[in-house]
Protein backbone atom coordinates (compact mmCIF):
# COMPACT_ATOMS: atom_id res chain seq x y z
CA UNK A 1 0.00 0.00 0.00
CA UNK A 2 2.19 3.16 -1.05
CA UNK A 3 0.36 6.69 -0.28
CA UNK A 4 1.35 9.75 -2.04
CA UNK A 5 2.87 12.52 0.35
CA UNK A 6 0.49 14.71 1.35
CA UNK A 7 1.40 18.39 3.06
CA UNK A 8 -1.01 19.76 5.24
CA UNK A 9 -1.16 23.73 6.03
CA UNK A 10 -2.20 22.66 9.37
CA UNK A 11 -2.44 19.65 11.73
CA UNK A 12 -5.56 17.14 10.23
CA UNK A 13 -8.97 17.56 12.63
CA UNK A 14 -10.38 14.61 14.26
CA UNK A 15 -12.65 14.11 11.28
CA UNK A 16 -9.55 14.33 8.53
CA UNK A 17 -8.03 11.82 10.60
CA UNK A 18 -11.18 9.64 11.05
CA UNK A 19 -11.71 9.36 7.28
CA UNK A 20 -8.03 8.59 7.10
CA UNK A 21 -8.59 5.81 9.27
CA UNK A 22 -11.88 5.06 7.21
CA UNK A 23 -10.40 4.79 4.20
CA UNK A 24 -7.52 2.55 5.19
CA UNK A 25 -9.47 -0.05 6.36
CA UNK A 26 -11.48 -0.08 3.43
CA UNK A 27 -9.06 -0.69 1.21
CA UNK A 28 -6.54 -3.23 3.30
CA UNK A 29 -8.70 -6.36 4.88
CA UNK A 30 -7.21 -6.80 8.03
CA UNK A 31 -8.79 -10.12 8.42
CA UNK A 32 -7.61 -11.76 4.85
CA UNK A 33 -4.38 -10.29 6.63
CA UNK A 34 -4.13 -12.06 9.80
CA UNK A 35 -6.03 -15.20 8.36
CA UNK A 36 -2.97 -15.32 5.92
CA UNK A 37 -0.34 -14.24 8.74
CA UNK A 38 -1.59 -17.57 10.89
CA UNK A 39 -2.45 -19.96 8.32
CA UNK A 40 1.89 -19.32 7.51
CA UNK A 41 2.69 -20.19 11.13
CA UNK A 42 0.31 -22.92 11.34
CA UNK A 43 1.66 -24.71 7.86
CA UNK A 44 5.50 -24.27 9.69
CA UNK A 45 3.99 -25.60 12.66
CA UNK A 46 5.05 -22.50 14.64
CA UNK A 47 2.77 -22.67 17.28
CA UNK A 48 1.75 -18.83 18.13
CA UNK A 49 -1.70 -16.63 17.58
CA UNK A 50 -1.10 -13.76 15.55
CA UNK A 51 -3.49 -10.89 16.68
CA UNK A 52 -4.09 -7.28 15.50
CA UNK A 53 -4.32 -4.48 17.70
CA UNK A 54 -4.58 -0.27 17.90
CA UNK A 55 -1.94 1.66 19.27
CA UNK A 56 -4.08 2.54 21.74
CA UNK A 57 -4.46 -1.05 23.15
CA UNK A 58 -0.45 -1.65 23.49
CA UNK A 59 -0.82 -2.39 26.79
CA UNK A 60 -3.48 -4.83 26.00
CA UNK A 61 -0.95 -6.57 23.41
CA UNK A 62 2.11 -6.93 25.57
CA UNK A 63 0.37 -8.77 28.22
CA UNK A 64 0.24 -11.70 25.81
CA UNK A 65 2.78 -10.72 23.03
CA UNK A 66 5.83 -12.67 22.75
CA UNK A 67 6.98 -9.91 20.25
CA UNK A 68 5.31 -6.93 18.50
CA UNK A 69 5.54 -6.37 14.67
CA UNK A 70 4.20 -2.73 14.13
CA UNK A 71 2.57 -1.35 10.24
CA UNK A 72 4.62 1.38 8.80
CA UNK A 73 2.29 4.34 9.64
CA UNK A 74 2.51 3.27 12.96
CA UNK A 75 6.21 3.29 13.03
CA UNK A 76 6.56 6.69 14.52
CA UNK A 77 5.70 5.41 17.99
CA UNK A 78 8.25 2.10 18.27
CA UNK A 79 10.33 4.15 20.47
CA UNK A 80 8.08 4.89 22.98
CA UNK A 81 6.74 1.69 22.88
CA UNK A 82 10.15 -0.43 23.26
CA UNK A 83 10.41 1.96 26.48
CA UNK A 84 7.20 1.28 28.14
CA UNK A 85 7.91 -2.60 27.30
CA UNK A 86 11.32 -2.79 27.13
CA UNK A 87 10.54 -6.87 28.19
CA UNK A 88 8.64 -7.30 24.70
CA UNK A 89 10.41 -7.38 21.26
CA UNK A 90 9.06 -5.43 18.85
CA UNK A 91 9.92 -3.70 15.37
CA UNK A 92 8.45 -1.91 12.47
CA UNK A 93 7.61 -4.04 9.72
CA UNK A 94 9.37 -2.50 6.10
CA UNK A 95 6.91 -1.17 3.68
CA UNK A 96 7.74 -3.93 1.65
CA UNK A 97 6.74 -6.40 3.13
CA UNK A 98 3.89 -4.67 4.71
CA UNK A 99 2.40 -3.68 1.20
CA UNK A 100 2.97 -7.44 -0.42
CA UNK A 101 1.23 -9.33 2.74
CA UNK A 102 4.36 -11.39 2.13
CA UNK A 103 3.25 -13.81 5.28
CA UNK A 104 6.58 -15.84 4.75
CA UNK A 105 8.87 -13.13 5.26
CA UNK A 106 6.86 -10.63 7.97
CA UNK A 107 6.93 -14.15 10.21
CA UNK A 108 10.55 -14.94 10.03
CA UNK A 109 10.99 -11.27 10.93
CA UNK A 110 8.57 -11.84 14.13
CA UNK A 111 10.71 -15.46 14.93
CA UNK A 112 13.97 -13.34 14.53
CA UNK A 113 12.91 -10.47 16.49
CA UNK A 114 11.34 -12.36 19.41
CA UNK A 115 14.55 -15.14 19.07
CA UNK A 116 12.89 -18.31 18.40
CA UNK A 117 15.98 -18.58 16.15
Amino acid sequence: EKNMPCRYEDEPDDDMIEVGIASVEAVFDWKAYLQKMQEEADRQGYACTIRAYPISQAAEAVSTAGVILMAPQSGHAIAELQVKYPNVPSTVIPQKLYASMDAVEILDLAQKVSGDY
